[in-house]
């Protein structure tokens, strides 16, 4: 009875797959299309080759930190010294989405966490959180082995001093990772970021240090898979051009 309840199963299931792959019909709606992982990361911090190192630094940790953490009195060759032993360890968790109206164009968006260490004593400097808003990219960009994400981040001060703790906040999107990728499949459209290999990291188009991912086991797994995408449904257009913009209520300023 098990054995012809599977096979009845099996049939249904293979019958409706060709049905779908014959039918020319597109009846997936595209949350089936949307992908989530999170990732694990450390950063190092490299500003040898920096043309101006300070300006830069206030500008990626913020100006009144920069100060209390006394960076300031450092002359470059002890700054970059010091940098060398600053490593951020985070989390990163991001969504790609393909838009509705166009199967050829996916959105990333991503929040993330970190904390910046001293290596030296295992004191926690800083901590930041940031996020990654609506970066738009092509399918056809997976295929030449980069994605540029760019970084928004908010920071707070963990360093022992009479000081109050500030909260700084970068609202422009001047940090990047440039991402790495692998092209598993470009006929099916199989990508992964490349756990292997550092990714560059920059501010204000100036390269500061790489992300690494942790060596983790699961990461080959995490696949961007855009196989099917033809099976979408292909009706969104005409929701968004119905739909209108809803104004919420007027706001005036004390």
């Amino acid at each position: 009875m098990i054995n012809k309840k599977c096979k009845l199963t099996f049939c249904c299931t293979t019958a409706l797959l060709l049905w779908l792959a014959v039918s020319g019909c597109h009846p997936v709606p595209i949350q089936m299309s949307r992908m989530h992982q999170i990732d694990f990361y450390k950063q190092t911090f490299d500003f040898s080759k920096v043309d101006a190192p300070r300006p830069l630094l206030q500008k990626l940790i913020g100006e009144r930190n920069y100060k209390l953490i006394k960076l300031a009195n450092m002359r470059t060759g002890e700054l970059n010294k010091y940098l060398e032993k600053i490593e951020a360890h985070g989390a990163l968790s991001f969504s790609v989405y393909l838009k509705p109206d166009n199967k050829d164009i996916f959105f990333v968006d991503a929040i993330g966490r970190y904390a910046l260490i001293y290596k030296e004593t295992g004191d926690i400097l800083l901590s930041g959180d940031f996020v990654v808003k609506n970066n738009e990219f092509s399918v056809q960009q997976l295929e030449t082995g980069k994605l540029d994400l760019r970084i928004q981040q908010a920071l707070v001060r963990h360093s022992q001093t009479d000081q109050p703790k500030y909260f700084e906040t970068d609202p422009a999107d001047s940090i990047v990772f440039a991402l790495q990728m692998e092209t598993l499949s470009q006929k099916k459209g199989i990508y992964r970021i490349n756990y292997d290999v550092p990714h560059d990291v920059s501010l204000n188009g100036q390269h500061i240090g790489y992300l690494v991912y942790d060596s983790l086991p699961a990461n080959r797994y995490k696949l961007i898979d855009l196989r099917g995408r033809g099976f979408l449904k292909k009706d969104y257009a005409e929701y968004f051009q119905e739909a209108s913009p809803k104004s919420g209520p007027a706001v005036t300023a004390n």
